[in-house]
């Protein structure tokens, strides 16, 4: 099947399927997107193949920049200053206990120190775009919304910097050295993070 065919299938049927979902109150939106990208992806009817997921990855990395953009227009220097300390704190243990149920569970089975340093970085962080998608489907305000949006851009922001800034030393448990050596490569990253 042509692949603008697909997607257009997919489209069509998140509207219809998503709008009735609304009616009978039972699902968030988000969910049956999900289920509709799975059924007509290339893991079920394949009508959207994965040569096509590949070429709409541009896509994805702008909605991606959009949605975190998104939280940090609505995540102001006022909100931040009444519930910086619970949402600082809190989002610290989460992270701290990710990282290392996932790294540890990772190490366990794989003995790899570069694939559980990886794995653990990469699942601090939060999916922006099913939690504001929810917030903004049901209207939701008030402290606990501001924390919600606060919590999911530290930890974001937390996996992205720590992603940046450890890549050099993934690198060298797996390969070696990057050209240059690995401490002028940290070098490197954290002036890509901190300039």
């Amino acid at each position: 099947m042509d692949s603008v065919a697909g997607i257009v299938i997919a489209f069509i049927a998140s509207i219809f399927i998503s709008n009735f979902a609304t009616k009978l109150k039972f699902l968030p939106k988000i969910t049956i997107y999900i289920i509709i990208g799975i059924v007509v992806g290339p893991s079920v009817f394949n009508f959207i193949t994965n040569e096509t997921v590949n070429n709409l990855y541009i896509i994805k990395k702008i909605a991606l920049g959009l949605l975190l953009f998104i939280v940090g227009e609505e995540f102001t220097f006022s909100k931040i200053k009444k519930i910086e300390k619970k949402v600082l704190g809190v989002s610290f243990f989460e992270i701290s206990l990710t990282f290392l149920l996932v790294g540890g569970g990772i190490f366990a089975l794989t003995r790899s120190y570069s694939k559980a340093l990886f794995a653990g970085i990469i699942a601090t962080a939060t999916a922006p775009a099913s939690t504001l998608m929810i917030l903004r489907e049901q209207s939701s305000e008030g402290k606990l919304t501001t924390f919600i949006k606060g919590m999911t851009g530290i930890n974001n922001m937390f996996a992205l910097i720590i992603f940046i800034l450890s890549y050099p030393f993934i690198y060298y448990l797996d390969f070696g050295s990057l050209p240059g050596g690995t401490l002028h490569n940290f070098w490197l990253s954290f002036l890509t993070v901190f300039e």
